[in-house]
């Protein structure tokens, strides 16, 4: 008796996902060209996303969409390493309905940014090198220490 291969391939096939950054958890939305999978809440894991898209959806390729804040790049930055194609935006640049707008929680967020990105309505923020981003903070750092010093003389 031969056994029967009911896994799907979905090799060639773009999957959307929509993510809702929160410190404690991350609101997930998957989309197909043709339908929603599924909104889920996760902890905020890159690992544990990918993990999840490559369970479900083998051999795709895999798009996912936030919005920047106060996280930063570093899921960008996990996300990229693990083979997903990331995109940041800027939270004013996501199209929005009226509904939205006036109904906004998690879910709705995440949908939204699936659904842009599906629709090819996203521009992408420039994200920096990693490099590029320590030295930034290394720049603040001092001009803060400068300021806190001259405040201080200042004082005096």
């Amino acid at each position: 008796m031969q056994k029967k291969n009911t896994k799907i391939d979905f090799s060639g096939q773009d999957i959307y996902v929509g993510l809702d950054t929160g410190k404690k958890s991350w609101k997930v939305t998957i989309l197909t060209k043709d339908f929603e999978h599924k909104t889920f809440s996760q902890p905020p894991n890159p690992e544990a996303l990918v993990g999840y898209l490559h369970k479900h959806f083998p051999g795709a390729k895999y798009q996912c969409v936030y919005e920047a804040g106060y996280f930063g790049f570093w899921i960008h930055d996990a996300l990229r390493q693990q083979g997903v194609d990331c995109l940041v935006v800027h939270p004013c640049d996501v199209p929005t309905k009226d509904k939205e707008r006036r109904n906004r929680n998690d879910t709705v967020d995440a949908r939204k940014l699936a659904r842009s990105l599906r629709n090819g309505e996203l521009t992408a923020l420039y994200v920096p090198e990693r490099k590029a981003l320590e030295d930034r903070s290394l720049v603040r750092m001092r001009i803060s220490m400068v300021n806190l010093d001259f405040v201080q003389i200042s004082c005096i």
